[in-house]
């Protein structure tokens, strides 16, 4: 069964290519074979897998520190978190949990929130 092309992916690639080349133009040249950096090669084509990212990401947030916390929200509460996401699409739920939780942002229906800045300018 065929897949479909992910071109994306392939952009990705042919730019690495590109960088490596520039970075290394003996390869190109006669001198090194290709497959003598197959590991380096595979690497820029296929980039970090998943769960490494993910590693990498929660030790980021632990670093800053952040702690995970799973609940189970009611009917009432999911909508209002759905809600929040519409008004604040550049944030992301952590952000707009724990901004809500230190009364840095509105709940629908409340006055204002204390004065915060924006995801951004926290952002280091």
């Amino acid at each position: 069964m065929n897949r479909p092309v992910d071109l994306p992916r392939v952009r990705r690639a042919l730019a690495e290519l590109d960088r490596l080349v520039a970075e290394h133009p003996a390869l190109c040249q006669g001198g090194e074979h290709w497959a003598d950096h197959l590991n380096a090669l595979e690497e820029a084509l296929v980039g970090t897998p998943t769960n490494e990212r993910m590693k990498a990401y929660r030790r980021r947030l632990r670093e800053q520190g952040r702690r995970r916390v799973s609940v189970f929200l009611t009917p009432e509460a999911d909508a209002v978190l759905l809600t929040l996401r519409s008004q604040h699409p550049g944030m992301t739920v952590n952000d707009i949990i724990s901004d809500t939780l230190t009364g840095r942002l509105a709940l629908p229906g409340n006055e204002s929130p204390a004065e915060t800045p924006s995801p951004k300018e926290r952002q280091p």
